[in-house]
């Protein structure tokens, strides 16, 4: 729904992960794309610059794998 998922301390305390998938041509998820690090410094809430890369990345992927709809795949600012 959102777009993307994030995880803090689970499944390993202390780490947190924000992930977004990248679509082909043919809308199939390909690959997910993850950032992941010590709690403390990743910003796993919404509006953080964080999760706003890894989203613009993964719709840059999903361009570059010729999804005709990228830009609107995963909502900006999510």
């Amino acid at each position: 729904e959102r777009g993307y998922a994030t995880t803090v301390g689970r499944p390993v305390p202390g780490v947190a992960a924000i992930s977004a998938p990248v679509f082909d041509h043919g809308g199939q998820i390909a690959f997910v794309v993850t950032a992941i690090g010590p709690a403390g410094l990743v910003d796993t809430r919404p509006q953080s610059p964080q999760v706003q890369a890894v989203l613009d990345y993964a719709r840059a992927l999903s361009g570059q794998l010729g999804h005709p709809e990228a830009a609107s795949l995963l909502p900006a600012g999510a």
